[in-house]
């Protein structure tokens, strides 16, 4: 599986998500591991917590367009139910 890059708003997002999922609960996640951090997404994108959901959201809709659909293809990554809700509050 191709690396993948992250723009420095999906950075921040990625980061907040973390810090949330291990606030509520959830284990520890190390962000320099690819194999970590996407775990960390598909875990927090099946995640039923309201909360956990709201910071996954954010970081979905700052993602490019590529990245996304590698992370759902290839990665197992689940789109957010609303994910177009949040990219039309951005705009």
């Amino acid at each position: 599986m191709e690396r993948f890059i992250f723009t420095s708003g999906s950075i921040f997002h990625l980061q907040q998500l973390e810090c949330h999922f291990r606030r509520r609960g959830g284990r520890h996640f190390h962000l320099a591991d690819d194999d970590e951090r996407l775990a960390l997404l598909r875990e927090t994108s099946r995640s039923r917590d309201q909360v956990i959901q709201k910071h996954f959201r954010h970081l979905w809709a700052n993602l490019d367009a590529d990245v996304i659909d590698a992370l759902m293809d290839e990665g197992g990554v689940e789109q957010p139910a609303n994910s177009e809700q949040v990219f039309l509050s951005r705009h």
